[in-house]
């Protein structure tokens, strides 16, 4: 009876130093959470946009383009480790500012995905060909905005986070400008 007991007490203090443990590592995680939230998010995308309306070596860029330039979209990517960073929002709130400068026809990476899905979709035999859409010929880019976000955690144990942006003239290859921002948490 006493091994028992022993064992039972030995298990309970063991199964409590995993608990205890794992309690520890979430709260590492929570103390080291983004706490990004959507005004973070317009903050630092209207802060590119503006960052890009006063850029002047961007501007007289944009005016050797015969028409307004197509800008291809590429999503932002998240490098933050952390897979619960809403960068979705962000590169909705990119589209969506953007759409407000006049600046640039959008091409949405995401929606030429979507588009295709549907095309392939209406003509796998499943649609009546009266229905089926006719395929057009679709734009193509100028110019690529590429992007991503970073965090780090800084030395007074918070987060800062870099959003780098730059954008690529397609034919040329060359980039046209680089932009980089930081917040800290």
């Amino acid at each position: 009876m006493k091994k028992f007991l022993l064992l039972a007490l030995f298990c309970l203090v063991g199964c409590a130093g995993g608990v205890h443990e794992y309690e520890e590592q979430t709260l590492i995680s929570s103390n080291t959470s983004t706490k990004w939230e959507l005004k973070d998010t317009q903050n630092i995308v209207s802060d590119l946009i503006n960052k890009m309306n006063l850029d002047q070596k961007l501007q007289a860029k944009l005016n050797e383009y015969e028409k307004t330039p197509n800008l291809f979209i590429a999503n932002i990517k998240n490098n933050t480790g952390n897979p619960y960073f809403p960068i979705s929002d962000i590169n909705a709130e990119i589209l969506e500012k953007l759409s407000k400068t006049n600046s640039f026809i959008l091409i949405d990476s995401q929606s030429r995905l979507d588009l295709m899905k549907e095309l392939k979709y209406q003509y796998n035999g499943l649609v009546s060909k009266d229905s089926q859409k006719k395929v057009g010929k679709q734009s193509s880019a100028d110019i690529l905005l590429f992007g991503d976000i970073r965090s780090y955690v800084n030395s007074n144990n918070k987060k800062d986070y870099t959003f780098n942006i730059w954008l690529t003239d397609l034919e040329k290859g060359t980039e046209l400008v680089r932009y980089r921002f930081k917040v800290s948490k």
